[in-house]
């Protein structure tokens, strides 16, 4: 209790009619402001781990606590700092995670995720407290569909680029949607980033067994500015 109030001792669970208790002077009810300080406090961050973790959120699940605004969650890439669990997805397939250079995205601590997989009401009281599924459509939606400068500017970066596009065109878009992608970098064949796909050309890669190609066209054209993709797409 010194984390919380050092002049505090908690009462005993085996006092009878311990709500009697409740409006005595200096008695204190250990609610959500008394949960933050225990979450912020450096000596309890050193010692916590994801498994005593897990055993304190098991315990505040069955107590009925929910406070989603508080950093108590730890995630896949950092087993220190708490995170609030808004900020946080269950975990998804490998697949998704290695395409998602492209975006920081906090995926929850496997073994507080493997504890709600098989704990249905833990998983639910952590989506109470704000924990999201993950699903890579709706993140389309929510986070690419309208165009995004953070995203923009770390696919400049080839493999970003390689992965956002693979990510995106892994699911099914709606045709009217498609065009919302277009402000988007794309790399030409000169591993240029280019800024709007609408000034782009499909290169010969691309192309059906006897199109003619497009790519030697613009060569024989001395037209030097037209801007391929690239074929590692």
């Amino acid at each position: 209790m010194s984390i919380v109030a050092q002049d505090k001792n908690l009462v005993d669970n085996n006092l009878e009619n311990k709500s009697n208790l409740n409006g005595l002077t200096g008695i204190l009810l250990f609610g959500k402001d008394e949960l933050k300080k225990v979450f912020a406090n450096s000596v309890f961050l050193q010692v916590l781990t994801p498994e005593l973790l897990v055993k304190i959120l098991l315990f505040l699940k069955e107590k009925d606590y929910i406070f989603s605004d508080i950093a108590l969650l730890l995630s896949e890439n950092n087993d220190k700092d708490l995170l609030s669990p808004s900020s946080l997805y269950f975990q998804t397939s490998q697949e998704d995670k290695d395409l998602l250079t492209f975006k920081a995205v906090e995926f929850l601590h496997p073994l507080i995720d493997g504890t709600a997989c098989k704990n249905i009401e833990f998983k639910n009281w952590l989506i109470s407290l704000g924990v999201k599924p993950f699903n890579g459509r709706s993140f389309i939606s929510q986070h690419i569909l309208n165009h995004s400068n953070d995203i923009d500017s770390q696919i400049k970066d080839k493999t970003n680029n390689l992965n956002f596009w693979r990510f995106v065109f892994k699911y099914e878009l709606l045709e009217s949607e498609v065009p919302k992608l277009s402000k988007y970098y794309v790399f030409n064949t000169n591993n240029e980033p280019v800024g709007n796909i609408t000034n782009c050309y499909l290169s010969d890669f691309y192309k059906e067994t006897g199109e003619p190609s497009v790519q030697q066209i613009a060569l024989d054209l001395g037209l030097s500015d037209f801007n391929f993709i690239s074929a590692d797409y």
